[in-house]
């Protein structure tokens, strides 16, 4: 019975490794708020999908939500990554170097 839920969730794997693959590159852009903003309602979404799967459904419903999660988790860090760069707009330019003057 536990076998068969684990294979489930394994269907996650791969998503959660490329979220985790993402993650890096979208803090050192600098989009560090615009990924909280995407993740924190995926988050909160799919943990909700969960608890909500397993009231309905049991443990084959709150597999299938995590696998879900995990997805939209993925799929909004995707979205986020390939979407063009930060603006400046409220950045302080870079101080000019003493003696340049």
């Amino acid at each position: 019975f536990v076998h068969r839920h684990r294979c489930r969730v394994r269907y996650a794997l791969p998503f959660m490794f490329a979220s985790n693959a993402l993650i890096p590159g979208l803090y050192t852009s600098g989009r560090e708020r615009r990924l909280f903003a995407v993740t924190a309602p995926a988050a909160v979404i799919g943990s909700v999908g969960v608890l909500i799967g397993q009231l309905l459904f049991g443990v084959v419903g709150a597999a299938v939500a995590f696998v879900a999660r995990q997805i939209l988790f993925a799929g909004a860090l995707l979205a986020l990554s390939t979407s063009r760069a930060p603006s400046d707009a409220g950045k302080r330019p870079a101080p000019e170097p003493a003696g340049s003057a």
